[in-house]
């Protein structure tokens, strides 16, 4: 089973997933693997190249996962959040004060393909509100999730 959070950062992801954890590995005794890649963002500056570097990581840690025997793969944050955080770095304003992407169109549509194919692979997902209302960057974040649950029609 594979269980993901869908949040900005400071939302309580994190202690939910080993919430979750510590239930299913009293309950079930099978091994649990919990991936928590976002806070690789906060230990150096949060660019778009960490969050490509973030992308990946949670792909590939995901996948390895998924072969090793583990009956359960818990996510503190799904591929679609990682990719809110890097299109959230990627977003500039033009004069016309349209959105447009510093990553090219081809990029943004290849990478979106593959996030929406990966999502649902969970089998469940919590989508949590940020505490922080008030931060800009969360606020902004928050706002590129509900766009994308709603574009990949996940259902609150």
């Amino acid at each position: 089973m594979k269980i993901g959070f869908l949040a900005p950062h400071n939302s309580g992801k994190t202690h939910l997933a080993g919430h979750i954890q510590d239930l299913l590995s009293r309950q079930q005794h099978l091994p649990i693997t919990v991936i928590n890649n976002v806070a690789d963002c906060f230990h150096k500056k949060d660019t778009l190249e960490i969050q490509g570097k973030i992308l990946e990581k949670q792909i590939n840690e995901e996948w390895n996962s998924s072969f090793s025997g583990n009956a359960h793969i818990i996510c503190d944050q799904i591929l679609l959040g990682h990719y809110a955080y890097y299109l959230y770095l990627s977003k500039i304003s033009n004069d016309k004060n349209q959105i447009t992407y510093n990553t090219p169109e081809w990029a943004i549509k290849n990478i979106e393909r593959e996030v929406r194919n990966w999502t649902f692979g969970y089998e469940y997902i919590f989508r949590l509100d940020p505490k922080e209302a008030s931060d800009r960057y969360v606020v902004g974040v928050d706002e590129i999730i509900d766009e994308l649950v709603h574009k990949f029609d996940l259902k609150r």
